[in-house]
């Protein structure tokens, strides 16, 4: 909802995330999905979950979520003085929070299982347009 939300105040400009992973799609396919929907949500959760989100939270859990929260969204922006990457921010910053919920809730598997999930629905739908357009 929340990237509807940005993709409506950019009149569907994409962010340099999704150009990134745009970029992949047209030079290999499968190696985008290995990266983007195995590989990143593996290490991502190791990062930011066990890492920084266990590290924060011997301070207070309110600041472990939303440290990592604004560290997972402003991680994913490409260029800080693009307005573009800002209204795609509050998506990436609340997927951060969300796994750190999941992560906090169900562990490591469960917080990796939803980033794959969520990663996964993505580019499915990246991979069915790019698909739509090439055979258009």
């Amino acid at each position: 909802q929340i990237s509807n939300i940005a993709n409506q105040i950019t009149g569907g400009l994409s962010n340099g995330n999704s150009q990134a992973i745009d970029n992949m799609m047209k030079t290999s396919a499968v190696t985008m999905v290995l990266f983007t929907v195995i590989l990143a949500p593996v290490l991502e959760e190791i990062i930011y979950r066990v890492g920084i989100f266990t590290f924060l939270k011997r301070i207070h859990p309110a600041v472990a979520y939303i440290g990592v929260g604004l560290i997972f969204g402003l991680v994913h922006m490409h260029d800080f003085a693009d307005p573009v990457e800002w209204a795609y921010f509050p998506g990436y910053a609340f997927g951060g929070l969300a796994l750190s919920f999941v992560y906090d809730k169900f562990g490591l598997g469960g917080s990796i299982l939803a980033h794959f999930t969520n990663n996964g629905i993505a580019v499915g739908l990246t991979l069915l347009q790019y698909l739509s357009t090439k055979g258009a």
